[in-house]
């Protein structure tokens, strides 16, 4: 029996789930007979219509199994995308509460912001200088 359809098996090692078939198929892959056969109007040879019918009884199994292998890792990826997430927000908090001015004694960081923040008396002389 020819098969209607090339397909290449490939097998991923996955670190979890241990070895993954995948199955490459293109559209330029398909059996020189069948794309004949799609260009024109003649009747397959009982050979070929065995084949067909063979790829139409198949094809529904083998199609909710993809369905459910892409499910399957579309569950993963968004798990993984949530704990990514996750690690990033952590990072950031971390990033933060160990900043150098957080551990700055409150007396300087008074200081500092006392220094910088204009006072009242300094915001009222310069709206009065741009008011004239």
């Amino acid at each position: 029996m020819f098969h209607m359809f090339s397909t290449r098996r490939d097998f991923n090692k996955c670190p979890l789930c241990g070895p993954v078939e995948r199955h490459a198929f293109h559209q330029s892959a398909r059996a020189p007979c069948v794309l004949q056969l799609l260009q024109c109007n003649d009747a397959p040879t009982d050979a070929e219509l065995s084949d067909l019918q063979e790829t139409v009884k198949t094809a529904p199994g083998r199609l909710a199994e993809l369905d459910e292998k892409i499910a399957h890792g579309r569950r993963n990826l968004d798990a993984l995308t949530l704990e990514r997430i996750s690690i990033e927000a952590d990072m950031e908090d971390a990033k933060a509460l160990s900043s150098p001015v957080r551990r700055l004694p409150p007396d300087v960081l008074r200081a500092i912001c006392l220094d910088v923040i204009p006072s009242p008396r300094e915001i009222m002389s310069t709206l009065d200088n741009h008011a004239a």
